[in-house]
């Protein structure tokens, strides 16, 4: 979640962070620009989802604790309340995240805003977070349908002793009754003492045909088949073959190219078939195989009832967590020095289609290595790493 709400939300993540990470964190982005790497992170920044329907605007914030100071707190909430003016009016708003707010039982004054559904008793934090709810006028949706208490709770302490209510969902109130459920899943394995937090949500969305016309024909052949030339000479030959038979009677000049265009697709579909795009592999077979028993550690601890066992599974899972960590780590590195490797190698052969390949790789993953930055800052020309 931490990771998200600095993408989602910059200036919240860094007014609740502590002054070292934000930092870290800015250096990190100083240190990006100078090199030509420039990034999409920037302050008030909130997700819009756009479809023929109305506008979704997701907001995702991580706030101070309850013991954090007051002047932290009410910048938070400045920011908060600054990202949401930038929202248009007419979006569905919706935020989320850990907002380390307790919100209480008891709705008197707040029965817009709130529900019965609740556990624990309001903190300060709750009330922060109840008077921007009015102020904005959002309802937290995990108070509003009945569940079990242990599909409440949203977060544990690491001994399992103490559980709360704090992480929230809100969604502008007059878009409440699209809110079906709003509910914890404890069966997901986030390597988090924070369990996940799923809404389900309802609109009335009208497709554009444009749309999906536009989606139906944006694969691409792969046409790099056509490098090899047997591959070649059977599209040539295939090509040919459907053109002889191709009836030429056509009345009008759209009709002549509607059959040319069916003929190249046709052949293209059946010699060279569709590109398939797959994302870099960032991790090993080792790393995701311990991932996998950390899972089946998981699943044991949420089924298991006794205490002792509970205890011994959760030192099971802390130790496998740093084992991850460490391989996690370790992939990052091997496969940020090969991308520094592979810019080297194309900027020592000119060829800069390559080298901002593999800038354009680098910042997808988004990989916070300065060793990484280092290289491809060096490999990178001087209009290209110093850009006007």
């Amino acid at each position: 979640m931490k990771t998200w709400t600095r993408i989602a939300c910059w200036n919240v993540r860094t007014l609740s962070e502590d002054s070292r990470l934000a930092q870290a964190e800015a250096e990190m982005l100083s240190k990006m620009r100078t090199t030509g790497l420039e990034t999409d992170l920037r302050p008030d920044h909130h997700s819009p989802f756009l479809h023929q329907g109305p506008k979704i605007s997701v907001v995702q914030c991580y706030a101070p604790t309850n013991s954090a100071s007051e002047e932290l707190k009410d910048d938070f909430y400045s920011a908060l309340n600054t990202t949401l003016r930038n929202i248009r009016k007419q979006d569905i708003v919706i935020v989320m995240g850990d907002l380390n707010a307790k919100i209480g039982t008891g709705n008197a004054g707040y029965e817009r805003h709130m529900g019965k559904q609740v556990l624990g008793v309001r903190n300060e934090n709750g009330e922060r977070f109840l008077e921007f709810c009015q102020n904005n006028d959002l309802t937290i949706g995990g108070t509003l349908f009945i569940h079990r208490d242990h599909h409440k709770y949203t977060w544990n302490s690491p001994d399992g002793n103490t559980k709360n209510q704090i992480d929230h969902l809100a969604i502008s109130s007059k878009w409440r009754t699209s809110l079906l459920d709003v509910r914890k899943r404890r069966g997901a394995d986030i390597d988090s003492d924070h369990h996940l937090v799923v809404a389900e949500v309802r609109l009335k969305v009208s497709a554009s045909r444009a749309s999906i016309d536009t989606a139906r024909t944006s694969r691409r052949f792969d046409v790099s088949k056509l490098k090899n030339s047997d591959i070649k000479d059977t599209f040539k030959m295939e090509l040919r073959n459907r053109f002889s038979v191709l009836d030429t009677n056509s009345t009008t000049v759209d009709e002549e190219w509607n059959r040319i265009k069916m003929v190249y697709t046709e052949t293209s579909s059946v010699v060279l078939g569709h590109k398939t795009h797959t994302r870099g592999e960032l991790m090993s077979q080792e790393t995701w195989d311990l991932i996998g028993q950390r899972r089946e550690l998981h699943l044991k601890l949420t089924a298991s009832s006794d205490k002792i066992v509970q205890e011994d599974l959760r030192q099971q899972y802390r130790q496998m967590r740093k084992r991850i960590y460490r391989s996690t780590r370790r992939d990052r590195r091997v496969w940020a020095d090969g991308i520094a490797d592979g810019a080297q190698r194309a900027a020592d052969s000119g060829n800069l289609k390559e080298v901002q390949s593999h800038k354009s790789a680098f910042l997808s993953a988004d990989c916070n290595i300065g060793r990484t930055t280092e290289a491809l800052a060096g490999t990178l020309p001087g209009h290209l790493a110093h850009p006007r």
